[in-house]
């Protein structure tokens, strides 16, 4: 820690948690919560006291973290230099600040290809430098009242900032701004995964060189995330009693991860969709069980290592990333884009549904808004702009209409034949199933979907 934190004058919220956290009542520490180091390995208390404001304000420290693992990322280029320079908080000013933010942006990283890139992008620099500002805000209001750190133009401050609002979804939002931040870049939206790259990258697992169990694991992994539209950590989290429970129901409840509150999401699944998943639950999870951590030591969850203990979002991440790189594929494919697939499939199939009575005349608001409230009861969004986004790529990929929101089911069920298919296809030529085996897996196949078509027709909601 740079010796200019050890003053006596400091000692006030430097000197030891418990002394600290006696005059800040609100910033208890939680167990969750990080905690912020200096380089050398000491404890930044400043710091650490805001990261627990924060949490009980509401912010996130699921996955890797959540949005608190975040905050503690960039504030720790702020520790950084602080560090370098032997500054204190109260000393940093408006050229040691400028100074700093350009340094992050010039920051050259070499990727794997060995080229030198910058090391962030102009956005990234901005997010973290609008984080320093927003701590230092606190650190001025909190622990160091009338130092003069930080304020707008004209308060003689050591830091001079810009208030700013923008409109977003209707609703005014105030940021802070400080004049050494780079312009923006364009921000790049993530594009749904077409059909020919899940086909893609269905055949590349199979000619992989990994163990039969984990190229299972990831097969199913795409179905899962094709079925649901989930997020990592919501498809991480997934059971098998879910997954049996969704085939006698048709719905699978799933906890939505981006909220402050507890809340379930029942997604209708297409039945067929479930079998592959289904036969890798019978089949080499139960293998890996038997021989790893045996019945009473199975957690329930679908994905498992291959020692048989959950499987972390974040692996399910890195697999994602490999079959991409196995299969070629000339973007940069994540899991996410299996949800802007799913979503935009709704929202195509919804305006098919709508379309009828919008030729009549029949409708009194416009399709669109109808589709959103169709949508949004089935997706627990819980801003309608993210579910126009999909409305638009629906648009876009829309040459030919019909009617009746059964077409959404539709749909469903034919992506889930058409993966089925590529996957024994790509299974028979390995030779990982013999013929006997794949004949009567098409028969149950067949039959399954016959069933399935028969319900999605005879439904009176399919008339509508």
């Amino acid at each position: 820690m740079p010796p200019s934190l050890h003053r006596d004058a400091d000692a006030r919220y430097d000197r030891s948690p418990q002394v600290t956290l006696s005059r800040l009542d609100r910033n208890r520490l939680q167990h969750d919560v990080p905690v912020s180091l200096w380089p050398d390995g000491t404890v930044c208390w400043p710091t650490t006291l805001y990261l627990n404001v924060q949490f009980r304000e509401g912010k996130s420290t699921r996955t890797r973290g959540g949005t608190l693992g975040t905050y503690a990322k960039q504030l720790g280029h702020l520790l950084r230099v602080c560090y370098q320079l032997r500054c204190d908080f109260r000393q940093i000013d408006d050229v040691i600040f400028g100074q700093w933010i350009h340094e992050l942006g010039a920051e050259q990283a070499v990727n794997s290809q060995g080229r030198a890139n910058r090391a962030r992008s102009a956005n990234q620099v901005n997010a973290i430098g609008r984080r320093a500002l927003h701590f230092l805000l606190w650190f001025q209001s909190t622990l160091a009242p009338g130092a003069g750190l930080i304020g707008q133009c004209g308060e003689g401050c050591r830091i001079t900032v810009e208030f700013k609002t923008f409109i977003k979804d209707g609703r005014s939002y105030r940021y802070v701004h400080h004049s050494s931040f780079p312009h923006r870049d364009a921000v790049r939206r993530r594009t749904p995964v077409t059909g020919d790259q899940i086909e893609r990258m269905f055949a590349a697992n199979l000619a992989s060189t990994q163990s039969a169990y984990v190229k299972r694991r990831r097969s199913t992994m795409m179905h899962l995330a094709l079925a649901l539209g989930s997020r990592r950590f919501e498809l991480a989290t997934v059971t098998v009693k879910q997954v049996r429970d969704a085939k006698e129901t048709g719905l699978i409840a799933v906890q939505v991860v981006k909220t402050k509150k507890r809340k379930i999401r029942e997604i209708p699944v297409v039945r067929s969709r479930l079998e592959p998943i289904l036969g890798f639950v019978d089949g080499h999870r139960s293998k890996l069980i038997r021989s790893t951590v045996g019945v009473s030591g199975d957690t329930g969850h679908l994905f498992l290592t291959s020692q048989g203990k959950p499987l972390s979002e974040n692996t399910l991440t890195n697999d994602m990333h490999d079959l991409a790189t196995l299969a070629k594929l000339e973007v940069r494919a994540c899991l996410h884009m299996f949800r802007h697939r799913y979503f935009t499939d709704m929202a195509y199939n919804f305006l098919l549904g709508v379309r009828e009575f919008a030729e009549r005349g029949e409708l009194t608001v416009p399709s669109e808004l109808i589709v959103l409230q169709e949508m949004r009861n089935l997706s627990q969004h819980a801003s309608d702009a993210s579910l126009v986004r999909y409305i638009h790529s629906a648009y876009r990929e829309a040459s030919a209409w019909s009617s009746s929101e059964g077409h959404w089911r539709m749909s469903q069920l034919q992506r889930s034949m058409s993966d089925c298919l590529v996957e024994l296809d790509g299974q028979l030529l390995e030779g990982s199933i013999s013929s006997s085996r794949a004949k009567a897996l098409l028969q149950h196949w067949i039959a399954l979907w016959k069933n399935e078509l028969t319900a999605i027709v005879s439904e009176p909601d399919s008339d509508r």
